[in-house]
Protein backbone atom coordinates (compact mmCIF):
# COMPACT_ATOMS: atom_id res chain seq x y z
CA UNK A 1 0.00 0.00 0.00
CA UNK A 2 3.28 2.07 0.36
CA UNK A 3 3.56 2.18 -3.02
CA UNK A 4 0.03 3.29 -3.87
CA UNK A 5 0.53 6.37 -1.27
CA UNK A 6 4.19 7.37 -3.31
CA UNK A 7 2.62 6.90 -6.85
CA UNK A 8 -0.27 8.99 -5.71
CA UNK A 9 2.06 11.96 -4.21
CA UNK A 10 4.08 11.93 -7.32
CA UNK A 11 0.73 12.11 -9.71
CA UNK A 12 -0.14 15.43 -7.80
CA UNK A 13 3.25 16.72 -8.26
CA UNK A 14 2.95 16.96 -11.98
CA UNK A 15 2.05 20.29 -13.48
CA UNK A 16 -1.28 20.13 -15.57
CA UNK A 17 -0.48 20.33 -19.27
CA UNK A 18 -1.67 23.56 -20.50
CA UNK A 19 -4.29 23.42 -23.70
CA UNK A 20 -3.52 23.77 -26.44
CA UNK A 21 -4.08 27.30 -28.10
CA UNK A 22 -4.15 27.57 -32.24
CA UNK A 23 -2.50 30.39 -33.48
CA UNK A 24 -4.71 33.20 -34.73
CA UNK A 25 -6.05 32.88 -38.05
CA UNK A 26 -4.45 36.19 -39.83
CA UNK A 27 -6.39 37.33 -43.19
CA UNK A 28 -4.65 38.79 -45.79
CA UNK A 29 -6.15 40.45 -48.63
CA UNK A 30 -5.71 38.71 -52.18
CA UNK A 31 -2.88 40.71 -54.62
CA UNK A 32 -4.35 43.01 -56.85
CA UNK A 33 -5.60 41.95 -60.29
CA UNK A 34 -3.77 42.50 -63.41
CA UNK A 35 -4.98 45.42 -65.30
CA UNK A 36 -3.76 46.28 -68.82
CA UNK A 37 -2.17 49.56 -69.60
CA UNK A 38 -5.67 50.90 -71.48
CA UNK A 39 -3.69 54.63 -71.63
CA UNK A 40 -1.04 53.41 -73.45
CA UNK A 41 -1.82 53.28 -78.02
CA UNK A 42 -1.29 50.40 -79.83
CA UNK A 43 -0.09 51.46 -82.99
CA UNK A 44 -1.46 48.79 -85.43
CA UNK A 45 0.94 47.09 -87.88
CA UNK A 46 -1.64 47.00 -91.09
CA UNK A 47 -0.23 44.81 -94.01
CA UNK A 48 -1.52 43.44 -97.68
CA UNK A 49 -1.19 40.10 -98.22
CA UNK A 50 -0.88 37.93 -101.30
CA UNK A 51 -0.71 34.44 -101.06
CA UNK A 52 0.08 32.40 -104.15
CA UNK A 53 0.76 28.61 -105.36
CA UNK A 54 2.11 28.77 -109.31
CA UNK A 55 -0.39 30.85 -110.89
CA UNK A 56 -3.06 30.33 -107.83
CA UNK A 57 -4.05 33.08 -105.50
CA UNK A 58 -4.57 31.39 -101.94
CA UNK A 59 -5.27 34.72 -100.57
CA UNK A 60 -5.39 38.71 -101.25
CA UNK A 61 -6.25 40.94 -98.69
CA UNK A 62 -5.38 43.31 -95.37
CA UNK A 63 -4.67 42.15 -91.59
CA UNK A 64 -4.43 44.09 -89.18
CA UNK A 65 -1.93 43.49 -86.36
CA UNK A 66 -0.08 45.02 -83.36
CA UNK A 67 0.26 45.12 -79.56
CA UNK A 68 -0.62 41.43 -78.55
CA UNK A 69 -3.31 41.13 -80.57
CA UNK A 70 -2.74 37.76 -83.58
CA UNK A 71 -4.43 38.29 -87.28
CA UNK A 72 -5.98 35.37 -88.68
CA UNK A 73 -7.31 34.15 -91.91
CA UNK A 74 -8.73 30.75 -92.48
CA UNK A 75 -10.35 28.31 -94.68
CA UNK A 76 -11.66 24.78 -94.88
CA UNK A 77 -13.09 22.82 -96.98
CA UNK A 78 -14.19 18.48 -97.13
CA UNK A 79 -15.96 16.98 -99.59
CA UNK A 80 -16.30 13.77 -101.93
CA UNK A 81 -13.47 13.58 -103.30
CA UNK A 82 -13.76 13.63 -107.71
CA UNK A 83 -12.94 10.15 -108.17
CA UNK A 84 -14.36 8.09 -105.65
CA UNK A 85 -12.58 4.91 -104.50
CA UNK A 86 -15.05 1.73 -104.84
CA UNK A 87 -16.21 0.11 -101.96
CA UNK A 88 -14.90 2.66 -99.32
CA UNK A 89 -16.80 5.47 -98.01
CA UNK A 90 -16.50 8.55 -95.25
CA UNK A 91 -13.61 9.42 -94.37
CA UNK A 92 -11.44 6.90 -97.20
CA UNK A 93 -13.17 9.29 -99.80
CA UNK A 94 -13.09 12.63 -99.35
CA UNK A 95 -10.44 15.19 -99.82
CA UNK A 96 -9.65 18.50 -97.94
CA UNK A 97 -8.12 21.39 -98.77
CA UNK A 98 -7.60 24.44 -96.27
CA UNK A 99 -5.44 27.53 -95.78
CA UNK A 100 -4.59 30.21 -93.10
CA UNK A 101 -2.02 32.92 -92.47
CA UNK A 102 -1.70 34.07 -89.27
CA UNK A 103 0.70 37.52 -88.30
CA UNK A 104 1.38 37.98 -84.25
CA UNK A 105 3.64 40.61 -83.83
CA UNK A 106 7.06 39.32 -82.43
CA UNK A 107 7.86 42.29 -79.91
CA UNK A 108 4.98 44.20 -78.30
CA UNK A 109 6.02 47.26 -77.22
CA UNK A 110 9.03 47.62 -78.32
CA UNK A 111 9.68 47.18 -81.85
CA UNK A 112 6.65 47.70 -83.86
CA UNK A 113 8.20 45.95 -87.48
CA UNK A 114 9.04 42.86 -86.65
CA UNK A 115 5.75 39.84 -87.23
CA UNK A 116 5.71 36.66 -87.19
CA UNK A 117 4.42 35.06 -90.34
CA UNK A 118 2.55 31.49 -90.68
CA UNK A 119 1.01 30.09 -93.61
CA UNK A 120 -0.11 26.31 -93.39
CA UNK A 121 -1.83 25.26 -96.97
CA UNK A 122 -3.41 22.01 -97.67
CA UNK A 123 -4.61 20.63 -101.00
CA UNK A 124 -6.07 17.14 -102.25
CA UNK A 125 -3.33 14.23 -102.98
CA UNK A 126 -4.15 13.34 -106.81
CA UNK A 127 -6.88 11.80 -108.26
CA UNK A 128 -6.46 7.91 -107.46
CA UNK A 129 -5.37 7.58 -104.42
CA UNK A 130 -7.50 5.86 -102.00
CA UNK A 131 -7.16 6.32 -98.27
CA UNK A 132 -6.77 8.38 -95.14
CA UNK A 133 -4.43 11.62 -95.71
CA UNK A 134 -6.26 12.79 -98.72
CA UNK A 135 -4.08 16.35 -98.74
CA UNK A 136 -0.70 17.21 -99.22
CA UNK A 137 0.23 20.31 -97.03
CA UNK A 138 2.82 22.97 -96.94
CA UNK A 139 3.72 25.00 -93.85
CA UNK A 140 5.94 28.16 -93.71
CA UNK A 141 6.67 30.25 -90.59
CA UNK A 142 9.18 32.96 -90.46
CA UNK A 143 9.87 36.19 -88.44
CA UNK A 144 10.04 39.31 -90.44
CA UNK A 145 10.88 42.64 -90.33
CA UNK A 146 8.27 45.02 -92.01
CA UNK A 147 9.64 48.46 -93.13
CA UNK A 148 6.78 50.70 -94.41
CA UNK A 149 6.01 50.25 -98.40
CA UNK A 150 9.29 48.02 -98.64
CA UNK A 151 8.17 44.33 -99.96
CA UNK A 152 8.90 41.05 -98.39
CA UNK A 153 8.65 37.87 -99.63
CA UNK A 154 8.51 34.56 -98.46
CA UNK A 155 9.21 31.40 -100.40
CA UNK A 156 8.22 28.20 -99.07
CA UNK A 157 7.92 24.51 -100.81
CA UNK A 158 5.37 23.61 -103.63
CA UNK A 159 5.38 27.05 -105.45
CA UNK A 160 3.90 28.64 -102.11
CA UNK A 161 4.95 32.26 -102.72
CA UNK A 162 3.89 34.84 -99.15
CA UNK A 163 4.24 38.68 -100.42
CA UNK A 164 4.10 41.22 -97.21
CA UNK A 165 3.80 44.84 -97.83
CA UNK A 166 3.07 47.40 -94.69
CA UNK A 167 1.27 50.17 -95.21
Amino acid sequence: MLWLVALLEVQSSVAPVPPVIPPPIVAVAPPAPFRIDQTRRVDPIVVDVTVTAGDRVLYQGTLRTGGSSTARFSEDKTELASDPCVGTAGFFNSERSSFSIQLTPFDTFDDHRRVTVSVDWARPVPTGTCGPGTARTVRVSQTVQLEPHRPMIINGDASLSVKLVRR
